[in-house]
């Protein structure tokens, strides 16, 4: 069961994660090209996202609130690293104050 939720939750966030970045590249839904690049960014850890939260989910069925607790409180410090990271390397001023906040 978990393999085909898994499957499954992959392959339509890759859809939308896709459809999204057509959508970012080809339209001027969104003006500014500094937040269509963020989003551009960001639409990219779609995937991650809802496969880390089904994860939870699963982990929360099976009991295992240890193991949760410690994903979750990694999560924050993940954040921070990959927030500066990006920030540095796209030249994003302010990227690490937006994520403080």
């Amino acid at each position: 069961m978990l393999v085909t939720g898994f499957t499954f939750v992959l392959f339509v966030s890759i859809s939308v994660a896709i459809i999204a970045l057509i959508l970012l590249g080809t339209t001027g839904i969104i003006a500014d090209q500094i937040a269509r690049k963020l989003l551009s960014i960001m639409v990219a850890f779609l995937p991650l996202a809802v496969l880390y939260q089904l994860m939870i989910s699963w982990l929360a069925g099976r009991q295992r609130m240890r193991l949760i607790a410690k994903i979750q409180g990694s999560m924050p410090v993940m954040g921070i690293v990959t927030a500066v990271t990006l920030s540095y390397f796209w030249h994003v001023r302010g990227g690490l104050s937006a994520v403080s906040r």
